[in-house]
């Protein structure tokens, strides 16, 4: 699933990546911290049995690939809450690390949005709005990726967003058909 995803998007965008600063905000496929009560024991993306194979090393690693003379610093934060709450709010240490220089940001949520309750999908669109406002306005090159699961309601948001903001969209519908591509774990 990881290579898949990567390779979708850094098809896309690679030959034009002059960034060595990227942010990829987003859900438990970004970053999730240990939860024993699930059988969770990584502090890495969700969809990696390791660390060095989780979406944001595996991504570092590619672009390294790409640009072997360049050094690429990858921040990730988890901002699932976007997702599940009702007027999300940030607290004082992930607005300081939005705060910071970034070459590229990826937007990865959307996953946990229920496209049958318009509440909760209200709730994400105006989060994401509130979100890209507080994200700095400089040349920083921003990116949506679809959802992993079909969500064609939640991706014609995100897609909608992308044009706003003048950023990329990458869709990567279809993807999470292949079992190949889905990883598990064990508890």
């Amino acid at each position: 699933m990881i290579k898949k995803i990567l390779c979708a998007f850094l098809l896309l965008i690679v030959s034009q990546l002059q960034a060595e600063e990227i942010l990829l905000i987003g859900n438990s496929i970004t970053l999730h911290a240990p939860k024993q009560r699930i059988g969770w024991q990584g502090n890495w993306g969700m969809a990696a049995s390791a660390e060095n194979t989780d979406y944001a090393a595996r991504l570092a690693g590619y672009l390294k690939q790409a640009a072997p003379d360049r050094d690429f610093t990858v921040t990730r934060i988890n901002l699932s809450g976007i997702e599940r709450e009702a007027a999300y709010k940030m607290n004082t240490q992930t607005m300081q690390r939005l705060a910071g220089h970034y070459d590229y940001i990826v937007i990865f949520l959307g996953d946990n949005v229920s496209a049958k309750n318009n509440q909760n999908l209200t709730d994400f669109s105006l989060n994401l709005e509130q979100l890209l406002a507080k994200l700095p306005d400089d040349d920083a090159s921003m990116v949506f990726v679809s959802t992993w699961w079909p969500n064609t309601t939640v991706d014609r948001l995100l897609k909608k967003l992308s044009t706003l903001n003048g950023a990329g969209f990458v869709d990567i519908l279809g993807l999470s058909a292949h079992p190949e591509f889905n990883a598990s774990f064990s508890s």
